[in-house]
């Protein structure tokens, strides 16, 4: 599934269990989500998305008639406790004949939020033993989870051997699964939401094939997560001998060296000032290399100002796709370009380009 149709489905499930919740319905009404997907694939920053949908945030108000302005995020890495602590640490009675079990410290009692319980693949039987009433009852030993507070649950898969074990069959049968795999406009509309450097994104656009490459024995991997990093990294201000060993080091050797040559196409671009002064005779690049690194470059630096000049050249391009790929990540970028005239112009006169970025 595409992390976009993962999210709508955690909005519909967080929804309705909340409504079961509030109507004290059978906890087997209740759906418990499990998230598996390869290392890096941004699974926990997809959960961590809820707490601020507003579909969500006007649920929790018309069910509990409660106004939040976001939920609670609290992140359970289920293999980093010791059993004992993840069932509640035993503390012996006064009459030192009894013991009683505290309430350990990461079950939440009040508020609203999501309780994001990872690396499940990664625990132990004594940790899925305990988990599971968890799942089934919310609670563990005579300590409740809070009614205010939705369980997701992830883990890696197998085939990527990282560090993950078979879930007995007891636990794997009261998960619902959801397979997360990497989606290519998904991950660029997040990196232009989040301000990643647009270099990444134009050179994704242009060759997106390591991302689909995993070496499991390979210390360094190009998965979301590590070219997120990478955009950083590309801001430090190195030489380009230290930018090339930090980049390998994060997204691998030939990923790194990919990006490192997109990189360099930046310098073959037309000057920007001169585009925008005279957008009907600056000349287009022919290689599609460039293209996308032109593509990326005006995204970044579309305006309301500038915006009208921009889409005049980018008109001049014949495939549609270039023009698409800009105008999504600008907007991304700037939601406000969506209200000038220039961009309505375009979107109204074209249908075609209309539907590419649907």
């Amino acid at each position: 599934m595409r992390i976009s149709e993962v999210k709508n489905v955690m909005q519909s499930v967080i929804i309705q269990n909340y409504e079961n919740i509030k109507k004290g319905a059978s906890k087997d009404r209740l759906i418990a989500l499990y998230i598996q997907g390869g290392v890096g694939q941004g699974k926990t920053s997809a959960v961590r998305s809820m707490t601020t949908d507003q579909l969500i945030l006007d649920a929790v108000q018309r069910i509990f008639g409660q106004k939040i302005d976001k939920l609670e995020f609290s992140n359970l890495g289920l293999a980093m406790f010791d059993p004992a602590e993840l069932a509640g640490w035993c503390v012996p009675n006064a009459d030192q004949q009894s013991m009683t079990r505290l309430r350990p410290e990461f079950l939440p009692k009040d508020g609203f939020g999501i309780l994001f319980v990872d690396e499940v693949a990664q625990a132990t039987l004594m940790h899925h033993n305990i988990f599971g009433q968890l799942v089934d009852e919310r609670r563990l030993g005579n300590h409740y989870l809070g009614d205010g507070w939705i369980i997701i649950s992830a883990g890696n898969r197998l085939k990527d051997k990282a560090g993950s074990n078979k879930l007995p069959s007891q636990l794997r049968d009261r998960f619902t699964y959801l397979d997360l795999e990497i989606d290519l406009d998904d991950l660029l509309k997040y990196y232009a939401e989040n301000n990643v450097d647009p270099r990444i994104s134009s050179w994704l656009k242009f060759d997106d094939q390591y991302l689909y490459e995993f070496d499991v024995n390979a210390d360094s991997n190009c998965t979301p997560r590590s070219v997120e990093r990478a955009s950083t990294l590309m801001n430090l201000g190195l030489d380009s001998l230290s930018l090339r060993g930090v980049l390998s080091g994060q997204i691998g050797e030939t990923a790194s060296g990919s990006l490192i040559a997109h990189m360099k196409l930046y310098d073959k671009l037309p000057d920007f000032d001169s585009l925008v002064k005279d957008p009907s005779n600056t000349a287009i690049p022919e290689d599609r290399g460039v293209l996308y690194a032109l593509c990326g470059s005006l995204a970044s630096k579309m305006t309301m100002e500038n915006c009208s000049p921009i889409l005049t050249y980018m008109q001049r391009i014949p495939e549609q796709e270039y023009m698409a790929f800009m105008l999504k990540d600008a907007v991304m970028r700037n939601k406000t370009l969506v209200t000038s005239p220039a961009m309505k112009a375009v979107l109204g006169s074209q249908g075609k380009l209309k539907d590419l970025l649907l």
